[in-house]
């Protein structure tokens, strides 16, 4: 009795694959860059007025006197 050929991989196993991983890449591609022309650059930028010092809300007005001393009256900067 001859014995029976051995079978044979099967490779469309590896074809699936492969398409799994193309298209993943494909998908990858496409959310980073979906329109493909994009070059970093901003079409309609935010322009702002300048706020000013002192006049928004949180906002204190300058002081018009002298600036505080780093150190508590007496103490000494060198330590």
């Amino acid at each position: 009795m001859a014995k029976p050929p051995k079978p044979q991989d099967s490779r469309a196993k590896w074809i699936w694959v492969a398409l799994i991983v193309v298209l993943t890449v494909l998908v990858v591609a496409l959310a980073f860059n979906p329109s493909g022309d994009r070059d970093g650059t901003v079409d309609d930028p935010i322009v702002m007025d300048d706020p000013g010092d002192g006049t928004g809300v949180g906002q204190t007005a300058p002081a018009s006197g002298p600036a505080p001393e780093p150190f508590a009256p007496g103490g000494d900067p060198e330590g």
